[in-house]
């Protein structure tokens, strides 16, 4: 699958992929996921999530060299950005 803007049938599998894996309350789950942890949750490249990441659509954390991103703000991401409208 590719990330395209609008695309509903992916935003659907996307966010049930994220709401299957990512349940708010987990335990067993980090609250923060490495950048590679969400290109696959997203299904989409290395160079389209550094993409995301760089333009402030998700917000991440440099920690010891590497993205990190809070597991609120790829929900949020999903759930309420401009770019899937």
């Amino acid at each position: 699958s590719v990330l395209i803007p609008g695309d509903t049938l992916l935003f659907n599998t996307i966010s049930s992929n994220i709401d299957h894996y990512l349940k708010k309350g987990d335990k067993n789950e980090p609250d923060l996921l490495t950048r590679k942890q969400c290109q696959d949750l997203l299904h989409i490249s290395k160079s389209k999530m550094l993409d995301l990441i760089h333009k402030d659509l998700i917000p991440a954390h440099i920690i010891a060299g590497s993205f990190r991103i809070e597991k609120a703000d790829l929900i949020d991401f999903v759930q309420n950005s401009r770019y899937w409208k």
